[in-house]
């Protein structure tokens, strides 16, 4: 009998804490918080559904749209190198070894005119002609005049002129010619430069020129030296015809320059 109360002490010693699981309450498990990214790619989602977020995006395009057409407006229609920006980008110290900064360019020029009449014998003042174009290498000067017919019983003796053309920077070229008789006269000067083998042999040009461009003032001066008179022809002329003068005459200047363009 005692141990059968044993037994059963046992047995419910051994069942109790079953029955205390059995009956204790559950916990249940804590919720898992979103990451960061998941944070932010849902509020991004939640800004880009609406109708202000669609309108800022297409503003931000068309903006990008427009400022991308102004760089490319501005890079195709603003092209300005200088010779002094070629002389500092040259990569070259001297002796001619460097690359040539203008390969890549083209010749372009530009022209203009300029009518006078001259009186012969007078001290003529320079005119000033204005050159905009930049890395200007030629500088082409063509007078021309045009001389008085043959008078009765004269002959018209031709007229002389001369013409000097200085640079901006004072390199200066003359010449001086007659008409033949009963034809027009012309004198033709030429200043040239050879502005890629200058940037090569001499990258401080810029420092030792008043414009190593050739942009700006050009002086040029024409004189009426000689304006020939109507001699009367040999022969028995009665009465004795006179020498009639010729005091000067109307002259045409014709300018053509050529410079380096960008491609």
């Amino acid at each position: 009998m005692a141990e059968d109360t044993k037994s059963a002490d046992e047995t419910k010693t051994q069942s109790a804490p079953a029955a205390a699981s059995a009956s204790a309450p559950t916990v249940p498990a804590a919720p898992a918080h979103p990451g960061i990214m998941q944070l932010l790619v849902k509020g991004f989602m939640e800004w880009f559904n609406t109708k202000k977020a669609k309108a800022s995006i297409i503003a931000f395009l068309l903006i990008s749209i427009a400022m991308a057409g102004m760089f490319q407006y501005q890079h195709d229609t603003i092209k300005t190198s200088t010779l002094s920006d070629a002389i500092a980008n040259s990569g070259t110290g001297g002796g001619g070894s460097g690359k040539d900064p203008f390969a890549k360019f083209t010749d372009a020029t530009s022209k203009a005119d300029l009518t006078d009449q001259s009186t012969e014998g007078a001290a003529a003042s320079p005119k000033k002609v204005t050159v905009g174009d930049m890395n200007v290498h030629q500088f082409v000067a063509t007078l021309t005049w045009t001389d008085e017919p043959d008078t009765a019983r004269h002959t018209n003796q031709p007229d002389t002129f001369s013409i000097q053309v200085t640079a901006p920077d004072g390199r200066t070229t003359q010449g001086s010619a007659a008409n033949v008789h009963g034809a027009p006269g012309s004198i033709q000067v030429v200043l040239t430069r050879d502005i890629s083998k200058e940037v090569q042999d001499n990258k401080a040009l810029k420092k030792k020129t008043t414009d190593p461009t050739w942009t700006g003032d050009w002086n040029i001066t024409v004189a009426c030296t000689t304006a020939g008179d109507q001699t009367p022809n040999l022969g028995p002329n009665f009465g004795g015809p006179r020498v009639q003068a010729d005091t000067g005459n109307a002259w045409k200047l014709s300018m053509n320059w050529t410079f380096k363009a960008e491609p």
